[in-house]
């Protein structure tokens, strides 16, 4: 229940924030996804309506932006991990997580 409540709340601004850290560093990222967005914009009759399936459908960019942003900025599958071994390298000490 807590990962539930965490994911909803955390996980949705840190990936906010890095979505918008992605496209500010990014340019051509933002310029692609605004083609995407426009050129659906151009196909429709009615510029007023709301988005239908096939629009959201040929998203494609937009969609493997959103899952490389949850990907990256998700840290819910590390809150419940717990350290297995410490490995020391050159002096620095890890800790394996499970």
């Amino acid at each position: 229940m807590f990962v539930l409540l965490f994911a909803s709340f955390e996980t949705t601004s840190l990936a906010l924030t890095y979505a918008t850290k992605v496209l500010s560093d990014h340019p051509l990222v933002l310029k692609q996804l605004q083609e995407e967005h426009e050129a659906i914009l151009k196909r429709r009759e009615d510029t007023n309506s709301g988005i239908t399936w096939k629009e959201y459908k040929s998203m494609t960019y937009t969609f493997q932006f959103i899952n490389e942003t949850v990907r990256l900025a998700n840290i819910v599958p590390g809150i419940f991990r717990k350290a297995m071994r410490e490995i020391n390298f050159k002096g620095t000490c890890f800790i394996c997580l499970s």
